[in-house]
Formats: C-alpha cells, structure tokens, sequence
C-alpha cells in the first residue's frame, strides 16, 4: 500500500479532529488550539502524489475543538463543530469569490455540559443535526429554511440510558452515526463499552433497539495471533454505519479504546420482538409493526496493538478502515465467504516536512 502524504497544518496544538467533504477535495481540520482550517486539492482525487492547500483558517472557538462535520453539498458549502466551550456552531462559505471567510450562522450552547460529537442526517433526510453530549443526551436541530441556514429548531431529545453492562466508570465516550441508507430513520449511539441502535417508532418516538456488545454469540472473532479472542470492557470510541447498496442486512462498526474493532450485522427476522405495537382506530391505522434486528458479531480485530480511535466505511460500505494511536490505517475487507481479513495497512512513520 502508498504511504501517507504529509504536509504541514501549522496547527499550534494537536489536531483533534479531520474530515472529508462529500467529494473527497476538501479537508477541514480542527485542533486544541481553537482554529480550524479548510483545505482544498490541488490536484486529481484519484493522484497518487496529491497536495492541498490552505483556504481559509480562523479561529472558531474559545477551547478545544473536538469535532467538526461537514453537511451534504445540496444544500451548500457548511460545516458544524463543537468544542469544549460548550457549544455547536455552523458556519457557511461565502458566495463572493473575493471572500474566503467563513460566516458564522448558529450558535448552539450548552450549559451544563460539551458536545462530543456530531453529525449531519443524509440528505433524504432533510437538513438536520444530530449531536450527542457529555452527560448522554442527544439532541437533533433542524433547519427551518435550507436556503438560509440561520435558524435551527430543536426537533428531538432523549437520553442515552446506561446499563450495567454499558457503564465503564466514571469516564463516558460518547459517538454517533446515522443509518446512510433510506427507510426507517435510526441512529447508532455508542455509550460506555457498548453500541445502542434508536430507531423511530410507528408513533415517532425515539426508542432503544438492538445493542452491540462484545457479548453477542455468533462472532467470529480472531486477534493479531489468530486465536479466538475475547478482551471485554473497552469503552467505544467510533461507530459507524455502512451503506447498504440493496443488502438485506446492515453492518455497524465499532473502535474501542482496549485496541479492537469490531463489525455487527443487524438483520431481520421472524422471531425478532417488536419495537411498538401499531396504533388502530376504526377508521385508520397509524405506520405498521416495526421489529428490532437480530445483532451478530462478525468480525474482531485488534492488529492495532493500541487504543483505536476512528472506523470509516467507503462510500459503498464494502471495506472498513480503523486509526489508532500505533500510528497506522488499517483497512478490512470480507472475502467471497464473508470472513473479514486485513487488507493492507497505511503507515505514518515520519513527521511532515
């Protein structure tokens, strides 16, 4: 496999956070030292060698910054981040070409405690924004005009409900993705040393559904020996939820902070309980009986040797790749019989000129 490109941020502190937009030539990069900086490619996406520019920097908090997102580019050049201030924002390039300042468009506080992490909805979705807290409760914005992206509304709350099994401590990890694929909106949450599935009732309400957990039977589950392994207890770091280009399952990936990643398959059926039983009238009934997955475990692989700390599916949810702090992507694939292997790895050995 190529080796990474390096190049230079001029960042102050650590970078915290790197994101992609849709079309993969632009990056926005955010760090503890209160900026974040967008970038574009200066040369083909598909370029062995690309290199990348500084368009615009700014500093956009008053603390760390954690997280930042792009939104889906139907409704224009925007991202959102949240830090350690205590608030979202969501800011929005300017049209003029003579203007490389991004406009500030909302500013989203939290009293009590930070956001760590967020999420835009996919676009068949509308424009909404999803974030969760310190303190596990997740909130979702919308906006009310999607040509003027000033005004957001808060839309839905709930909270994250720990058990016994999900609580790690003192320490809470909080991380969300959103199901890409179209039909029954649904979010996955990881909390603790567990994922949760909350998917919308026939009602619309918010409900707990399936849960992902070290523990579930019918994994296969093979370490950096190629022994069966079974390291329980790590706090989730990373979820994220694979398109299902017309699968009849889903796959949901999971990073944990004991150095493992792990892959779930959610899939119907029969004997799977329902989520809320149908409201009926005489005269009408309300949605149909949704039912939870069945949840098994496919794959577990801790080649990292460290605590991992992001899992990203390519656009067709067909290969996995997983950072840690051993300072390498790694990058996993299902063979024609469905077991999951390495596919290569991508190492960052020297420092950026």
């Amino acid at each position: 496999m190529e080796s990474f490109v390096a190049f230079n941020t001029k960042h102050q502190d650590l970078i915290l956070d790197v994101a992609y937009n849709f079309y993969g030539n632009r990056l926005a990069t955010c760090s503890a030292d209160h900026k974040i900086k967008i970038w574009d490619s200066k040369s083909e996406p598909s370029s062995p060698d690309p290199s990348w520019s500084l368009s615009c920097s700014w500093k956009a908090h008053d603390a760390s910054i954690l997280k930042v997102t792009w939104g889906h580019p139907e409704f224009g050049q925007f991202i959102a981040s949240c830090s350690l201030d205590r608030t979202v924002k969501i800011w929005e390039e300017p049209n003029q070409k003579n203007s490389n300042q991004w406009t500030l468009l909302q500013v989203i506080s939290s009293d009590l405690f930070y956001v760590q992490d967020i999420q835009f909805t996919p676009s068949h979705l509308g424009l909404k924004l999803a974030l969760v807290s310190s303190h596990g409760i997740l909130r979702i914005y919308e906006s009310t005009n999607v040509v003027n992206l000033s005004k957001w509304i808060l839309v839905d709350e709930f909270e994250i409900f720990y058990t016994n099994s999900a609580s790690s401590g003192s320490q809470k990890i909080h991380c969300l993705a959103w199901n890409p694929d179209r039909g029954q909106e649904a979010i996955a949450v990881g909390c603790g040393s567990v994922a949760k599935v909350y998917r919308k009732d026939v009602v619309g309400k918010w409900k707990e559904c399936e849960v992902l957990s070290e523990g579930i039977d019918g994994a296969s589950m093979m370490g950096s020996s190629g022994s069966l392994s079974r390291n329980v207890g790590g706090l989730v770091t990373d979820v994220a939820w694979a398109n299902g280009m017309g699968r009849s399952y889903q796959l949901i990936a999971t990073s944990n902070k004991n150095g493992f990643v792990r892959i779930y398959k959610l899939f119907d059926s029969s004997d799977s309980k329902p989520i809320a039983q149908p409201i009926q009238s005489s005269k009408t009934k309300i949605g149909s009986l949704k039912r939870q997955k069945k949840v098994e475990l496919v794959a577990e692989f801790n080649e990292h040797n460290s605590e991992v700390w992001r899992v990203e599916w390519n656009v067709t949810g067909t290969i996995l790749s997983s950072c840690g702090d051993d300072g390498s992507v790694r990058l996993w694939k299902a063979s024609y019989l469905d077991g999951w292997k390495s596919m290569g790895v991508l190492k960052a050995e020297s420092p950026p000129s």
